[in-house]
């Protein structure tokens, strides 16, 4: 009897990842402030990637992945006043192109305002810097609020969704005109507190021969209001 014994080698190889086909960025442009910070972002994969960034002061955890996979974006302090900007390169397998992403970092313009109140922000020439310190929210509206430091009044064109009347707001804008009316075009708020406002006695105007009021302020008048668009005060 004979017995034959057949040996068959066999060895670990390791099977290589497939590059993705289909690479989807979560946003092709992000903007972020000027302070540090740590920002979530997706990246939509069918299969494996690999990622990388053009700036130092950029980096992306983790650099590669398989399928979908949230990564994180730190971004180190932009401590100049202009804008700065990095690409974030992912690479999947060799039949689609490189995918780049923009991220746009905020220079910090108000580094060397000091913070002024909204009386001193009044007076500032149009098209200055204003840095202004926590200043009372009197009214607001969709498009726009007013603040007060307890003297003069401004108006803040921006988004109001974070502010009620009451609020205690510190913020940051440009100086601009509405109307002949000085005002602010909002960059930031920087903070937000809550708190109540008890509204004064409007400025009574109905006897008044003319009214140009060069500031914000608020008015009454006694009046019909006419078909010509015009007030006509009753005699």
């Amino acid at each position: 009897m004979l017995s034959v014994l057949v040996f068959i080698p066999t060895s670990c190889t390791e099977i290589e990842e497939e590059g993705a086909k289909a690479i989807i960025p979560g946003e092709n442009e992000i903007v972020l402030p000027p302070t540090a910070v740590d920002y979530p972002y997706t990246i939509y994969a069918d299969a494996r990637w690999e990622a990388d960034v053009t700036e130092t002061w950029l980096s992306i955890n983790p650099t590669s992945g398989y399928g979908t996979v949230e990564v994180t974006l730190s971004l180190e302090e932009n401590t100049g006043t202009t804008n700065r900007e990095a690409k974030i390169i992912i690479k999947g397998g060799d039949r689609i192109s490189p995918i780049e992403v923009t991220v746009l970092q905020k220079g910090d313009r108000f580094r060397n305002e000091s913070e002024k109140s909204v009386s001193d922000v009044a007076d500032l020439p149009i098209g200055s810097l204003a840095k202004i310190k926590e200043s009372q929210v009197v009214a607001v509206s969709s498009e726009a609020f007013i603040i007060t430091d307890g003297k003069t009044m401004i108006l803040i064109q921006g988004n109001a969704n974070d502010v009620k009347v009451g609020s205690q707001v510190a913020l940051t804008g440009d100086v601009i005109e509405v109307n002949g009316i000085s005002a602010i075009l909002l960059d930031e708020i920087l903070s937000v507190a809550g708190g109540t406002y008890t509204e004064g006695e409007p400025r009574d105007i109905t006897n008044e021969s003319a009214y140009a009021p060069g500031k914000v302020e608020f008015v009454k008048l006694d009046a019909i209001y006419t078909t010509a668009g015009k007030f006509q005060v009753e005699c």
